[in-house]
């Protein structure tokens, strides 16, 4: 049995961004309940939760609820549980904009850490083997739980069983993934994929749309899967255009990859210079954008053995800022210059400035890095914006 480790999605990206239930805290800050948001979205888990229950049937005893709604998130999740933290429990990840499922997934309690956390467990039981048809079957069964008449629209495109990291030239249990059109779009799809748990039960199921490119992950093997980019979004586009225009060597780098966060509606776009260069490695951009056009982060770590005079740091920035946003440029006041000493993967110790600037409603709203070399190393975005 294999505990379960939650899924940090580009970890260093979203630790920046805000994470305050919209169910919690007023502007004022006060303690407040929307009870109309909380009873909307457990009414659609509900829902859901019916219809999962058909291939588990246990899940229907499952009726404490735990919502977790943030503003910045295409998704709200419901977790219903037995009994409350530390019982077997469902969590259900819906679309906000459609009430459509994103994603399930079953617990199982698994005692607790050392910092008295609870931990969970997808199965329970003893390992039990399970073939590529049954798998199949299973996984048809649950979309015509899932989607009755509509479940005919998807196909089974592949069938993946990846190493098994515990158990050296053994594989994992199946995922399967299967895909369905979208009307009057072309372009796009529906995937899902279904991944089977040791006791050859469903542990995870998620779904989502993506370009018909990501045929060449979703329906090839497991050896030969290339990942595809997603597509920005227009708002997005036009922002990422922006950046490219204002930091134009960036034009120079060949390779770009774009991938879209669910949970909290963002872009990531990185460019870089080779295949096997990862975010955070020297030379390689990070741009972070929201779906709106929002941009909220930029990461380009760069070598850099002294930090910038005050006066060039503070030149560079605003030239970035009155390229980038002159409608806001005025609005924008330098807060503070810091010496700044930042490192990463293949490198440590480089050095520059950092130049905080504020609005007339908010401090620390957006901080600008500047290397010795007058590159822009980093921006964060924290004006609060949506």
């Amino acid at each position: 049995m294999n505990t379960f480790h939650r899924l940090t999605a580009t970890a260093a990206i979203i630790s920046l961004l805000s994470a305050i239930p919209l169910e919690a805290v007023d502007a004022k800050g006060n303690v407040v309940t929307q009870k109309v948001e909380m009873d909307k979205y457990t009414k659609v888990a509900s829902q859901w939760q019916e219809k999962i229950a058909l291939m588990f049937p246990k899940v229907k005893d499952y009726h404490k609820v735990n919502l977790e709604n943030y503003e910045w998130s295409d998704l709200v999740k419901v977790t219903l549980s037995k009994n409350g933290p530390g019982t077997p429990s469902l969590s259900i990840e819906i679309n906000k904009e459609t009430n459509q499922l994103y994603r399930f997934w079953l617990m199982e309690p698994a005692g607790v850490d050392r910092e008295g956390d609870y931990r969970y467990k997808t199965s329970t039981g003893d390992k039990k083997a399970i073939t590529d048809e049954q798998a199949k079957e299973k996984a048809t069964t649950l979309l015509q739980n899932l989607y009755g008449a509509k479940a005919k629209n998807y196909q089974i495109i592949s069938i993946w069983r990846e190493p098994d990291r515990d158990a050296p030239g053994k594989t994992r249990p199946p995922i399967v993934n299967v895909k369905s059109p979208i009307e009057g779009n072309g372009n796009m799809a529906t995937y899902a994929s279904i991944t089977f748990a040791d006791d050859g039960g469903i542990g995870v199921y998620r779904i989502e749309t993506k370009p018909t490119t990501f045929d060449k992950w979703y329906g090839a093997d497991l050896n030969t899967r290339e990942m595809q980019d997603d597509i920005l979004s227009q708002p997005a586009q036009v922002t990422y255009d922006k950046v490219i225009a204002t930091l134009s060597h960036f034009k120079t780098f060949p390779l770009k990859n774009v991938t879209y966060e669910y949970h909290n509606q963002t872009f990531n776009v990185t460019l870089k210079h080779t295949p096997d260069q990862g975010w955070g490695s020297l030379n390689v951009a990070t741009i972070a954008i929201k779906k709106n056009g929002q941009l909220k982060l930029l990461d380009y770590p760069t070598l850099s053995d002294k930090i910038p005079a005050p006066d060039i740091a503070k030149q560079k920035a605003t030239q970035f800022l009155q390229s980038f946003d002159k409608e806001k440029t005025q609005a924008y006041k330098i807060q503070e210059v810091m010496d700044w000493t930042y490192g990463g993967m293949n490198y440590d110790n480089q050095k520059g400035s950092m130049i905080q600037f504020s609005l007339p409603d908010k401090q620390d709203a957006l901080k600008i890095g500047v290397n010795g070399n007058g590159d822009i190393f980093t921006i964060y975005v924290n004006d609060g914006s949506k």
